[in-house]
């Protein structure tokens, strides 16, 4: 844990890194947090290496977000994940939040040009990872079929794809504009990669659960921490009893406090 200082949060958190570590996590209050604390640390050391997983919700005053480029941020994190250095900043409500299995992340397919694979083929891996059909592609985790063009817009990238068939075989792939239609740049292959929003099989597992290797977790006020977290551990299980009218020892089932505590002892 940090330990009271007259300087920075950003020179503390600068000064308690483990540079052995794979990733060091720093657990912020909120959104805004770890973007002003973002900011602190590069005027300080402008060459950090700093990583943020936003939380899924965005504020109506959040002038600097898009639901857009937080759900890739948040894909990009989560299927990265053990390829991390140096700090990642998240919000306390990621912690508590539950996310599709490992698996399913990262699932995906790669999609080569001059591939034999048909388009049909194509289409059942975008609804299989929670691609929406449309009749445009606008938005990430959208995907439109028209004859033998298969446009879809991957959290993985800026910009939507176009995968142009000739019978069963992949003859171009290229990046395009999505409101003017023009071609940005032909590419030799293209990854599609699951929307994290969307778990068909309705299995969970934490943030935490998630990781693997040598982490180091930084935290500012563990008793805060603890206390927000089982205050909101209760509020969790006052709703599902109410909800599904499951007994007490039910929530066994269920990733609760106990778990959470079980979970992060191994990086204490």
């Amino acid at each position: 844990m940090l330990k009271p200082s007259f300087y920075s949060q950003a020179e503390i958190l600068l000064n308690n890194i483990d540079s052995n570590a794979g990733l060091n996590i720093f657990i912020c209050a909120n959104d805004n947090e770890t973007r002003l604390l973002s900011n602190e640390i590069l005027l300080l050391k402008p060459d950090q290496e700093i990583h943020i997983f936003p939380s899924k919700e965005i504020l109506p005053y959040d002038l600097f977000s898009s639901p857009k480029s937080v759900r890739q941020q948040r894909s990009e994190i989560l299927r990265k994940r053990n390829k991390l250095g140096g700090l990642l900043l998240c919000p306390f409500s990621v912690i508590t939040e539950l996310f599709p299995p490992k698996s399913f992340i990262d699932a995906g397919q790669l999609i080569q040009l001059n591939q034999n694979i048909s388009i049909q083929e194509t289409q059942k891996s975008l609804e299989l990872f929670g691609y929406q059909n449309v009749d445009r592609v606008l938005h990430p985790n959208e995907y439109a079929l028209r004859g033998g063009i298969l446009d879809f817009f991957s959290q993985a990238h800026a910009y939507p794809v176009r995968l142009e068939f000739f019978g069963d075989e992949v003859e171009s792939i290229r990046e395009f504009d999505a409101d003017s239609q023009r071609s940005i740049a032909f590419l030799d292959k293209i990854s599609i990669v699951p929307d994290i929003s969307h778990n068909p099989n309705r299995e969970y597992q934490s943030f935490i659960s998630y990781l693997q290797g040598h982490y180091h977790f930084l935290l500012k006020d563990e008793t805060l921490i603890r206390s927000r977290l089982q205050k909101k551990f209760k509020e969790a299980e006052v709703t599902f009893l109410k909800i599904i009218e499951l007994e007490p020892n039910d929530f066994d089932h269920y990733f609760n406090l106990a778990n959470l505590y079980k979970e992060t002892k191994a990086y204490n």
